[in-house]
């Protein structure tokens, strides 16, 4: 007879149940593809919060600059309620970039530089004497280079006169000593020069980064019929603070910084909630947190960060990749219009101390051989811009005789 002992679960021979729940390890090969699967998702989830991160920065960061960095900017104007007009003196620009986010390799410095178009005007107000002001108008980036000569305006609907002493073109560049520093001593890079007869021209010419930047600007026909096309004498009309009559701007800049429109109120709002949507998504995706109120924390804080991180980060992705910050200044260029900031200066201000002037001349330029023998009167009408570079293209051809590929790269600026 067979005895079975107290509390067995089996009888004879046969083998003991497994415990409940207990499962069977898997063979090696599945353990194998599920950790690669497992790293996969993981490096997956990691790299969609990262995208939708970037999403959410871009719309913080335009909702922060299109609202509350415009009313801030806006609410110190609104003492300017004084009339007067004002004549232009000299003009300058001043270019400054921090390097440091190139690297060894980086070469798109255009998107990390905030020029700045300073003027120095001759204000007459009613029952007063004629007194001087200074202001500056800062951009985004530089645009290639045309921003320095072209695209650039005192005011809205007021050029920018470029005219020397001698009534030939010169343009006031300035660099701070970093960005000289490092455009005159980087090697040339091309990628950005659109234009296909300018980038061969540029690779002919050019030593450094600072060569290719004045390849871009070095039109002195084109600057110089611009100039004719200008009436001799015009004026425009500013505003100031009555109590501060020295902080002076152009009336149409300070009807552009306080215009009240979609742009500065609703859409804001808008891109502030949407891009506090993806920023809280992403940082979940991007964090793998076993608190889950961590993300939504990090989250919240980091968006209140905007205006600290707001103008830095853009400015970095863009130095390493250009689409990154290009992206983010065509968001705000040309989905929400935000103009140059206004900045009002002391009367007494020149530059900054330690700047390094580079101006743009006749002499300065790379065609100062071909343009030595020319002898040039203004054509046409101010005004008719058409006539001017029309009569200018044919008096600088009967000077020439006959022509070569640098005096055909001169004339292509005004024909």
């Amino acid at each position: 007879m067979t005895t079975q002992a107290a509390g067995s679960t089996s009888g004879g021979d046969l083998p003991d149940r497994p415990p409940e729940g207990w499962v069977p390890p898997r063979p090696a090969w599945q353990q194998a593809v599920v950790s690669v699967f497992g790293f996969v998702g993981g490096r997956l989830r990691t790299l969609g919060g990262a995208l939708v991160l970037a999403i959410g920065a871009v719309l913080l960061i335009n909702a922060w600059q299109t609202g509350p960095a415009r009313w801030r900017e806006s609410g110190a104007l609104r003492s300017m309620t004084g009339r007067g007009v004002a004549t232009l003196e000299r003009a300058w620009w001043r270019l400054d970039f921090d390097p440091r986010p190139l690297g060894q390799d980086g070469t798109n410095w255009e998107d990390l530089s905030t020029p700045k178009l300073c003027a120095r005007i001759r204000v007459e107000r009613a029952g007063t004497a004629t007194t001087s002001a200074v202001y500056c108008r800062q951009w985004q980036k530089l645009s290639r280079g045309s921003l320095l000569t072209s695209d650039a305006e005192l005011a809205p609907g007021v050029p920018v006169s470029w005219a020397g002493p001698d009534g030939k073109p010169a343009i006031d560049l300035r660099f701070s000593e970093r960005a000289f520093r490092w455009l005159s001593q980087r090697s040339p890079s091309f990628w950005f020069v659109a234009r296909p007869g300018l980038a061969d021209r540029a690779r002919r010419l050019a030593r450094s980064e600072l060569d290719v930047l004045w390849v871009l600007i070095d039109d002195p026909l084109g600057l110089l019929a611009r100039e004719w096309s200008l009436a001799r004498d015009w004026t425009f009309s500013v505003a100031f603070d009555p109590a501060r009559p020295t902080r002076v701007l152009p009336e149409s800049v300070l009807q552009e910084a306080m215009r009240p429109d979609i742009t500065t109120t609703v859409f804001p709002a808008m891109l502030g909630i949407g891009g506090l949507a993806f920023w809280i998504v992403g940082w979940y995706l991007f964090l793998e947190s076993r608190w889950k109120g961590l993300p939504a924390i990090v989250a919240v804080a980091t968006a209140l960060a905007v205006p600290w991180w707001g103008d830095l980060v853009p400015r970095a992705l863009g130095s390493v990749w250009e689409p990154a910050g290009g992206f983010v200044d065509f968001f705000a260029r040309e989905m929400v219009h935000r103009p140059p900031v206004a900045i009002v200066r002391e009367p007494d201000y020149g530059g900054e101390l330690g700047d390094i002037q580079r101006p743009w001349t006749f002499e300065t330029s790379f065609y100062a051989a071909e343009l030595s023998g020319l002898r040039l009167e203004r054509p046409g009408q101010a005004g008719d811009a058409a006539s001017v570079r029309a009569g200018l293209a044919a008096e600088v051809r009967s000077q020439l005789g006959e022509t070569t590929k640098e005096t055909e790269e001169l004339l292509r600026g005004v024909e």
